[in-house]
């Protein structure tokens, strides 16, 4: 009995140290292949990670994995081109700070000899003698310099004040129609104009005299690009587009480069031999003011097209 016993505490001892061994080969080969298929990614994460610490926001993570080290790549370069579109817009935020400030003091700096100009030139003309044709010649042509000057440091502060907006029920048709009639008949010569204004839209809250000055300097800009263009044509739309309300201004001008597309609407940026570039920002600034956005599209030879978006939620019954 005791032999037996013996020979089976030494079958059950072997046992215990093969089935010892094979976990302890299997631990390690499961090791092994955590490594190779995790431990690499993950690797390869931190590296990246490292990258992208250093500032470099153009950075891209890629990883040929489709589990969660993949998502978790796929999240962290979400994550990155958030980032960047904020810092973009930080940059843009702390470049027009800036730039408004010095306009508003160059236009303050301006605006006081101006005035005293002017005032000179009221009473030359109530002193020197009219019966000489030149005198008066010249005193209308140094008027029509300081009404220019004027027209421009009022531009300027106007884009230098904080937007105020007087919201009211407005009726988008209504805008367009009374900004379009409010332009000079011969602006339009030569050019052939349409209108398809939309009979589905609804009134909005907003202020109505900063929408119609973009609307007029949107058609008065369609109209400057045709200026030496065969064949002008112009159409302003209005549309609705599910919650939005759709305000478009197409021409057939020269239309933009495609490196300018992204300037369009900084301050100063022009490509005219005229004007100072400020009132495309401006429009900007007013639509951007009514939670909306302006979007340029642009192909050089055929011509632009100025779209506005604004939210078009319909004022209740209770409102009207």
């Amino acid at each position: 009995m005791d032999n037996i016993r013996d020979r089976l505490l030494s079958i059950q001892r072997a046992l215990i140290l093969i089935i010892s061994l094979g976990i302890i080969v299997a631990s390690m080969a499961i090791t092994l292949l955590l490594r190779f298929v995790l431990g690499n990614p993950i690797d390869k994460l931190v590296t990246d990670t490292r990258i992208v610490s250093m500032g470099n926001l153009d950075y891209k993570i890629v990883m040929n994995t489709k589990d969660e080290i993949g998502s978790l790549a796929i999240a962290f370069n979400e994550m990155l081109n958030a980032l960047k579109i904020t810092q973009n817009k930080l940059i843009k935020t702390e470049k027009m700070t800036a730039v408004v400030q010095i306009v508003s003091e160059a236009a303050h700096e301006i605006r006081n000899p101006l005035m005293v100009i002017s005032s000179g030139i009221y009473l030359l003309k109530k002193v020197i003698c009219e019966e000489n044709p030149i005198v008066p010649k010249t005193i209308k042509q140094i008027e029509d310099a300081v009404s220019r000057m004027s027209l421009f440091i009022e531009d300027l502060l106007h884009f230098s004040r904080p937007i105020e907006l007087k919201m009211d029920k407005v009726k988008i048709n209504e805008v367009i129609k009374v900004a379009i009639s409010e332009l000079s008949e011969g602006l339009f010569f030569g050019v052939d104009m349409k209108q398809e204004l939309a009979d589905n839209i609804p009134e909005i809250l907003a202020d109505s005299n900063r929408l119609k000055q973009v609307v007029v300097n949107l058609v008065k800009n369609a109209v400057e690009a045709m200026k030496e263009v065969v064949g002008k044509k112009l159409e302003v739309r209005s549309e609705k587009e599910g919650n939005f309300i759709k305000i478009s201004v197409s021409d057939t001008g020269k239309g933009i480069p495609a490196e300018e597309i992204a300037s369009v609407f900084d301050p100063f940026h022009t490509t005219k031999k005229k004007g100072m570039g400020l009132g495309l920002s401006i429009c900007n600034r007013f639509v951007e003011a009514h939670g909306g956005r302006i979007e340029v599209e642009s192909e050089v030879g055929k011509g632009t097209r100025f779209v506005v978006w604004l939210a078009g939620e319909t004022i209740k019954e209770e409102e009207k």
